[in-house]
């Protein structure tokens, strides 16, 4: 009954259809890039890192006249062959004039060109709009400004059964200001959680100048130090394996890059500038960062370094900005012909009061020492080469990748990781199984992209294991998984994406207060459909069905999800999306998951269990050009259960009022 209903609401919707305008599609960042960078959630959670590191991408899109092989594969989608193809357009036939081009350029798929075209140029767009204003080479006078204001409320919550003991609203707010011109940019971004008492908890500014006189980049402020594949230093936003088998594998750094996201804890607070002369890069850093953390009463050392970033309990509100990090570093880069690429890095970390080294394996003392080197090179055009190894005077860890091209539709990678258990990285983040930790881990990890007449197909393996046990599992582990992904458009308007991962890992297993370890498999089928049906109706579905046994339990549970889309231009700029979410599942052990992108600069993962419907509606109005605003309901019905606790959500907000003003 309730799916019936839902096709009726869809057809009388459709009906209503007279008038509409569309979206400037070079503004957009389409869902599927982001699903193919997002990984699978395991708990529910709003994500700003990818969207931060796309809308950076974005903000300073990469000009494909002048871009060389290395910086191309920055952009997502694009990889090694893709990018060889661009390069070999534009020296036959000389400059793009317009990013449409790439149409014409046989090997190239429509969908990823659609795809990348928010992040592509044909020249500087900043330069070119100061060059229409008179002449003024203040680094104060900006071109371009942004602002983004978000209110988030949990409406469900009607007896304030998760904030009655905190001394703060419910409310949680978020503000974004960036101020852009030719020569860098300034921003500044404030936010408050739920529960939290003050309406600007945390506060993240940066000034960020770029080629002025020697100096090639400069940040002062907050600021993310990436270098080599990111075992020593990387920022908040890790590639690790999602649909795409290539892309993600290699990290792609960016040495300086300012911070504007809301992650409290995984970011740089000082200065850092980098300087070149002719091959080399030369790179350095400075910051002093307050972090939230657990001290022991007794010794007055760390217990623990506390991430939630929330400040709502007197406990909370104790460990607030508790440890202070000085932390200094720098990084030298070689360049030769774009084609070989070396990096040097030491830095350290020094706190104020030890670390305890409680939990197993967990860092201990006052200061730590990296020294890295990071490589890539093509030895011949179609065989690239890159990897980093790290010490931390205890350990070395190490990440390297081959990429192989075989012909123009063939793309073979090969990645080796090592990570030893005794390896302690403070602000690495790389590929691991761990989601980024680069500690107590080997894997060995194979796939290939495959470019056909009918699709392009993604495949990747790989193997893991923790050597030795930790805290969270005793003993040693192991598993292995692998994915088969295929995507195809047909006739520009129809996009289907197939996914299947499996998945066979140890697990532990609590059961009846009685613990053990048992190999758990898991099926997870997903299939998602896209049809444009004119240019102001979009309309989306996916299906997800996973299974998942345990031989030693005689355990199978099964979940399965659909999810019904549409997305309409209606009249007068005003844009409509709406979802409808039908879910069952054994129990959450058997959970499927849904990505939530409809509100520009956010991603919601949602892990959905039991038997019920969500439904998502957005409403987005752009006022005139330079100013939109959007809001967007959600609810989560389950008929058969009388009491939703939300304290078991940390997805706490179903209503969010956003505006974005861009001058």
């Amino acid at each position: 009954m309730l799916f019936y209903h839902a096709k009726i609401l869809l057809i009388i919707i459709l009906s209503g259809l007279l008038f509409a305008q569309t979206e400037d599609s070079t503004l957009v960042i389409s869902d599927q890039i982001i699903e193919s960078l997002v990984s699978e959630p395991v708990t529910n959670y709003e994500e700003f890192n990818v969207i931060d590191y796309l809308e950076e991408l974005q903000k300073n899109p990469i000009n494909i006249n002048s871009a060389d092989l290395t910086i191309l594969q920055k952009i997502p989608e694009l990889d090694i062959n893709y990018a060889q193809l661009i390069i070999q357009h534009r020296e036959k036939y000389g400059h793009f004039f317009s990013t449409n081009e790439l149409f014409t350029i046989k090997g190239l798929p429509r969908y990823v060109i659609n795809n990348i075209k928010p992040f592509i140029t044909v020249s500087d767009p900043i330069k070119q709009f100061v060059d229409t204003k008179p002449a003024n080479n203040s680094i104060f006078n900006f071109a371009k400004i942004f602002f983004r204001s978000r209110i988030s409320l949990n409406l469900k919550d009607k007896d304030n059964l998760l904030y009655n003991n905190y001394p703060g609203s419910k409310l949680k707010l978020y503000n974004k200001l960036t101020l852009l011109n030719d020569q860098g940019e300034a921003g500044i971004l404030t936010e408050k959680d739920p529960g939290e008492k003050s309406y600007y908890d945390f506060i993240s500014f940066h000034l960020f100048l770029k080629k002025i006189g020697p100096i090639e980049k400069a940040v002062l402020g907050d600021y993310v130090f990436e270098f080599g594949q990111g075992l020593v230093l990387w920022g908040p936003f890790g590639f690790s394996k999602t649909t795409d088998a290539v892309f993600p594998i290699k990290s792609r750094e960016n040495i300086i890059r300012p911070y504007n996201s809301t992650d409290e804890n995984r970011f740089f607070r000082g200065i850092a500038i980098s300087t070149k002369f002719n091959e080399f890069l030369f790179s350095f850093f400075y910051s002093s960062h307050k972090l939230d953390a657990s001290t022991d009463s007794i010794s007055g050392g760390i217990t623990s370094l506390i991430t939630s970033g929330y400040h709502r309990t007197s406990s909370e509100l104790s460990n607030h900005n508790s440890l202070i990090e000085t932390a200094w570093g720098g990084s030298g880069n070689y360049s030769y012909n774009n084609l070989f690429h070396l990096g040097i890095l030491y830095c350290t970390s020094k706190f104020n009061k030890p670390l305890s080294g409680s939990l197993l394996y967990a860092p201990k003392g006052d200061r730590f020492n990296y020294f890295s080197t990071s490589y890539e090179c093509f030895l011949i055009p179609t065989i690239n080469l890159s990897g980093e190894t790290a010490f931390d005077f205890n350990s070395i860890a190490s990440l390297n990748t081959i990429q192989i091209s075989f012909n123009k539709n063939f793309l073979f990678v090969s990645s080796i990781r090592n990570y030893p258990r005794n390896f302690n990285s403070m602000h690495g983040n790389s590929m691991a199984e761990q989601r980024g930790k680069v500690q107590n881990e080997t894997g060995f990890y194979n796939g290939f992209k495959l470019l056909t007449d009918f699709g392009t197909i993604n495949f990747y393996f790989d193997q893991f294991k923790f050597p030795f046990g930790s805290y969270r599992f005793p003993i040693s582990n192991a598993g292995e998984e692998f994915l088969f992904s295929y995507t195809n458009t047909f006739n520009t308007d129809i996009n289907i994406k197939t996914n299947y991962k499996y998945e066979n890992k140890d697990y532990l297993l609590n059961q009846d207060d009685q613990k053990s370890i048992v190999r758990r498999g898991r099926n997870d089928f997903r299939v998602i459909l896209s049809w444009n049906l004119s240019k102001e109706v979009r309309l989306k579905s996916t299906v997800e069905y996973n299974a998942i046994r345990i031989k030693e339990e005689n355990m199978t549970e099964e979940g399965i999800l659909l999810t019904n889309s549409i997305i309409m231009n209606l009249i007068n700029n005003l844009k409509l999306t709406g979802d409808i979410s039908f879910f069952r599942t054994d129990s959450f052990f058997s959970s499927v998951y849904e990505y939530d992108n409809n509100i520009r600069g956010l991603v919601r993962g949602e892990v959905l269990y039991g038997e019920g419907t969500k439904i998502n509606l957005n409403l987005s109005y752009r006022l005139f050009k330079e100013l939109t605003i959007s809001a967007q309901y959600s609810e989560i019905i389950k008929p058969k259960e009388s009491l939703i606790n939300p304290i078991y959500s940390t997805l706490t907000d179903n209503i969010i009022l956003q505006i974005e003003l861009l001058l």
